[in-house]
């Protein structure tokens, strides 16, 4: 019941953060993706030359697993009783629910308070990062400013300086722009360049700002956020113990997680109206 939980609660993250693990609860490493130079024509009878990696970059984003639980006490009483409807399912399907909600606060969480990565600058930012449309200059969606807003991922580039040609996959919203954003990208059906985008909002970006909007790349081909959990352990599990004393079962919910921004490229923000 726990893992139904977890399947049914569909949150916003699930479209635009990579989903990734590590080993333990130390320390690990997502480096910066590196992009190759643009291979050279090779002449006929001529050597083909080694990719050079010398200005590959050494940039790398840092972070560690941390573990969310609780104990679930059900008594012998209830456990006897028990049937699709009563304390143990559904208290075991909402234990699901709230690990996947505790990974989509966790996930909204890197867009909203806009820290810093490990090159010390904040992960939207347009002097440096290219990845803002700031107060004083952002606008609600329209076409231009989609357009606008997907340039700046278009023109990103790779550690050697080649353009990388960034396109939106996610167009991630507050839900108070949810239905004009279907309602205007449905208008533009076929006058874009961006024919795959899709909207996805989240409730919790409301209560930031019911006005700023993002745009993120398809995660698994440019991630900007990633979702890391225990490779033994990707999903909520459930321990068991009995207190005799007290004539019940506790279920303990675990869950083993962090969410961290890995690249600013893929992922680019307007602050709206």
């Amino acid at each position: 019941s726990v893992i139904a939980g977890w399947q049914t609660n569909t949150e916003s993250w699930q479209y635009w953060c990579r989903q990734g693990t590590c080993l333990n609860y130390q320390t690990f490493t997502r480096p910066l993706a590196p992009e190759l130079p643009t291979p050279p024509e090779v002449p006929e009878n001529s050597e083909t030359p080694m990719a050079d990696y010398s200005s590959l970059t050494d940039s790398a984003e840092t972070d560690s697993v941390s573990r969310y639980a609780e104990i679930i006490p059900i008594s012998d009483q209830a456990l006897a009783n028990d049937d699709p409807d009563q304390n143990l399912t559904l208290s075991m399907a909402a234990a699901g629910r709230a690990a996947a909600r505790l990974v989509g606060n966790l996930a909204v969480s890197v867009l909203t308070t806009n820290g810093n990565l490990s090159d010390g600058v904040a992960l939207f930012e347009d002097t440096n990062h290219g990845n803002l449309v700031g107060s004083g200059s952002g606008g609600a969606p329209s076409a231009a400013t989609l357009n606008a807003l997907a340039a700046k991922l278009a023109i990103q580039a790779g550690v050697n300086g080649e353009v990388l040609g960034i396109r939106p996959r996610y167009l991630v919203t507050p839900v108070a722009l949810e239905s004009t954003s279907k309602v205007l990208l449905s208008s533009m059906l076929g006058a874009t360049p961006m024919p795959d985008l899709q909207v996805v909002s989240d409730p919790r970006l409301d209560a930031s700002s019911s006005t700023g909007w993002y745009m993120a790349a398809d995660p698994d081909l440019f991630p900007a956020v990633e979702v890391v959990t225990l490779r033994d352990a990707p999903r909520p599990y459930v321990e068991t113990a009995r207190v005799l004393e007290r004539d019940a079962v506790l279920f303990t919910v675990s869950h083993s997680c962090t969410v961290l921004p890995v690249d600013y490229r893929p992922i680019a923000f307007n602050f709206g109206a």
